[in-house]
């Protein structure tokens, strides 16, 4: 009762209506989000100091550093594609075609 009700927040009612399979499986969740929770917690924990230690370190301009190149951290491959997509779309020049395309979706707009 203790971990239902002190820990899960569970009221007494909900508790004594639960068969053992249901409260197993009402725990099961609990301790997942529980565990996914403070992983989470640890990882933000962790950009907070990489991003410090990087602004102390503050690199000059020219050099192509950045807060990624410092420590690897649990999801920092998906955010590297995503800035590297970026870049390679920002740097893309136009065409005529994406032109003709980008003049024909303003004038329907308007």
């Amino acid at each position: 009762m203790g971990i239902a009700i002190g820990q899960m927040g569970l009221d007494l009612e909900t508790y004594l209506s639960l068969t053992p399979f249901e409260f197993q499986e009402v725990y099961k969740s609990f301790t997942e989000k529980t565990v996914s929770d403070r992983e989470w917690e640890e990882i933000k924990d962790m950009r907070v100091a990489r991003w410090q230690v990087f602004r102390t370190l503050c690199p000059p301009q020219q050099k192509k550093v950045s807060v990624y190149d410092l420590v690897e951290l649990p999801g920092d491959k998906e955010i590297k594609e995503r800035i590297k997509a970026k870049e390679q779309a920002q740097t893309q020049g136009s065409t005529p075609e994406r032109y003709e395309e980008l003049k024909e979706k303003w004038n329907d707009e308007r």
